[in-house]
């Protein structure tokens, strides 16, 4: 899957640099995430068969499509056990085999990137859907800002492009983490860019401005909680407008 570099397995050592992987949070210097970032890029290591090479200095954080990966797996498992529906839960990535068991859609609760409580209900059957955002990872610098877990993979530093969170609705969970991920790092000019590309997944974007953006396959199965009616819906169409 291409996503111009949005999805970078390789950003694990800016990652510890940040504290993300320890807990102990610190905001590292421009000059060490030069260092950091020259290990970085994909294209440097080495896959020969099912051996894979990686120079000096880097390290791989799969992270990104871990939890999907798992899922997939293990609604495999279910559907060879004869199992037509079940709603699996893995680590917030969400997997519906099926309908429910009275034939009608799941409903799901899509958390809120702004404070407790659901922005809104999703009616889905078969899919996975996942959401990634800064809003649950993230700590508060001396600086008083707030430096989410989610890094661009050009410069180093949290994901600062105005998307509160990104939430794929999609076939298989790989598919789906990794969309999430890549697609709020590339902030929703090119999120909406690479739908229109591939069309192969369904997204609802929130903004930081408290806007939601809605693919249109997905927009008629959304629906607003009333805590967040007056946020602007927008559709995101085939056509760009």
């Amino acid at each position: 899957m291409e996503t111009d570099g949005a999805l970078e397995p390789t950003i694990y050592p800016v990652l510890c640099a940040w504290g993300f992987t320890t807990g102990e949070n610190r905001i590292p210097g421009q000059q060490e995430l030069d260092q950091l970032l020259s290990h970085v890029g994909y294209e440097q290591a080495e896959l020969k068969g099912n051996q894979l090479r990686l120079p000096k200095g880097m390290e791989l954080d799969l992270g990104a499509v871990g939890k999907g990966y798992a899922g997939d797996l293990a609604a495999e498992i279910l559907r060879k056990e004869g199992i037509s529906s079940a709603l699996l839960d893995i680590g917030g990535n969400i997997q519906a085999i099926g309908s429910r068991p009275d034939g009608t859609p799941w409903r799901l609760g899509i958390r809120s990137p702004f404070g407790e409580g659901y922005l809104g209900v999703l009616t889905v059957s078969d899919c996975v859907v996942v959401t990634s955002g800064n809003y649950e990872r993230y700590f508060v610098g001396e600086d008083g800002n707030e430096y989410g877990h989610i890094l661009d993979p050009e410069t180093g530093r949290p994901v600062d492009n105005g998307l509160a969170s990104v939430t794929i609705i999609a076939e298989e969970g790989k598919k789906g983490d990794a969309l999430s991920t890549s697609l709020f790092v590339m902030g929703l000019p090119g999120a909406e860019e690479y739908w229109r590309e591939h069309r192969d997944f369904e997204m609802i974007a929130v903004t930081e401005d408290g806007q939601i953006w809605m693919t249109e396959g997905i927009a008629p199965s959304f629906v607003l909680d009333e805590a967040f009616a007056n946020m602007e819906q927008h559709v995101i169409t085939g056509d760009q407008q």
